[in-house]
């Protein structure tokens, strides 16, 4: 039996969860006993941060009139539209569309009256926020297509706009009401936390002295839209380090108790929290900002793995200044511990691929090459090869153009290396 009080966050931390997770296109999934607000916060607290983000009008779905909605169909440029699906007052049919038979050609066809929030979605420059409430007490076969919005972002005409997200809610099997149990693989798709109960002293600070009315977003903003595709270099260290390789995938079917766990999927999505929680201008480095990240992360790895993990980036703090080792390598001593060299080679191949201009990076490729070939051994050196080179797709080609004006140990010890570089790019020394 899973000890729920070990995996819940407060509603107010939900929020801040909810909105990175968003952003990643990671689909967030509350769970928790009814009524405590759940549905609340996504609609009144995330969907304004959304909205504010993408520059447009919040309207509710709910709130508008037949002409409002028409209109809004035919032309959503200018709106952020929140829609709240209570599931367990929908049937399957409802959720995916209903067929009707109707004339083609002269010919007797099956159509499909597609839902509001679907036609909507389905238009590129469309922008809103779906709602799926009650999702645990949808039965199975809507749970399946539901997922398949919330994760694939699809319908069977088209891929849904950039700028549409899908969230759920639902109650826990131990409120007393139509419970299902959400499956392992789709759980692995989403981001899934448990909310417990806020307590008076929480909802009164938090909400009740705040509402006024009207809907309230967080200070909290993201930077940018679009984050990068690779994958981040933190999980590669973290993954690279042999101590850790076995946790690329860990589930046992017998005991699994409707909680995250680290499988391939869920370390990209991982990926997808770091760049993200970078555009917020969160801290690696700050103990604060460290505990959301692991909150976050537990809705995705599980609560053992995102606490090593996030055990692991705290490291940081023990790290030398990587700006002044890449400029002056001579005064850089080596970590004498694995899991801090693993954390240095994937912070310094962050810094390499995003914070340096083009020109920085010529005029201190002979330096960066210092610190990776002096590494304490052959397997450092080629994992951090590795690490560079999926972060940089020209960091080899860069090599190569200037291999002729690099020292002989550089060039022989680089050749050295090359035959566990090929599939990696450095054919070429």
């Amino acid at each position: 039996m899973m000890e729920i009080e070990k995996y819940q966050i407060s509603l107010q931390d939900a929020i801040t969860v909810s909105y990175l997770n968003c952003h990643a296109r990671i689909p967030p999934i509350l769970l928790g006993d009814p009524g405590i607000g759940k549905s609340w916060i996504l609609q009144y607290n995330l969907a304004p941060m959304l909205a504010r983000d993408l520059g447009r009008k919040l309207v509710f779905w709910e709130d508008l009139s037949i002409e409002e909605r028409r209109s809004i169909l035919d032309d959503p440029a200018e709106y952020f539209v929140v829609f709240d699906i209570r599931l367990s007052m929908y049937s399957f049919d409802e959720v995916k569309g209903v067929v009707y038979p109707r004339k083609l050609n002269n010919e007797d066809v099956m159509g499909i009256l597609t839902p509001s929030y679907v036609r909507l979605a389905l238009k590129r420059d469309s922008a809103g926020l779906v709602i799926y409430d009650e999702i645990t007490s949808a039965p199975p076969s809507t749970q399946v297509t539901v997922f398949r919005y919330l994760y694939k972002r699809e319908h069977e005409e088209g891929r849904f706009s950039d700028e549409f997200f899908f969230v759920g809610a639902g109650n826990l099997g131990t409120s007393r009401t139509v419970f299902y149990n959400l499956v392992a693989p789709l759980v692995n798709r989403i981001a899934l936390y448990y909310i417990r109960s806020p307590t008076a002293d929480e909802w009164i600070e938090n909400f009740a002295y705040k509402w006024q009315g009207n809907p309230e977003p967080l200070d909290l903003q993201i930077k940018v839209r679009n984050i990068p595709k690779s994958i981040h270099p933190l999980v590669i260290g973290y993954l690279s380090n042999p101590a850790n390789k076995t946790k690329i995938f860990l589930f046992n079917p017998e005991q699994w108790d409707m909680t995250p766990y680290p499988s391939p999927r869920s370390w990209h999505n991982t990926s997808k929290i770091l760049h993200v929680y970078e555009s917020a201008g969160f801290s690696f480095t700050n103990d604060e900002d460290l505990d959301i990240l692991e909150m976050t992360l537990r809705g995705i790895l599980g609560f053992n793995i995102a606490t090593e993990f996030v055990g692991w980036v705290k490291l940081h703090k023990q790290l030398p200044d990587i700006p002044s080792v890449l400029r002056n390598p001579s005064s850089f001593s080596i970590p004498d511990r694995t899991d801090i060299i693993y954390l240095f080679m994937a912070g310094m191949t962050a810094y390499w691929s995003r914070d340096l201009s083009e020109k920085d990076r010529v005029n201190l490729l002979k330096n960066l090459l210092e610190i990776v070939l002096n590494m304490p051994s052959p397997e450092y050196s080629i994992a951090f090869l590795k690490m560079l080179n999926t972060s940089d797709p020209k960091f080899i080609d860069r090599y190569v153009s200037l291999r002729s004006s690099l020292p002989d140990w550089i060039k022989k010890k680089m050749g050295s290396y090359a035959k566990y570089l090929l599939k990696y790019g450095l054919s070429s020394t």
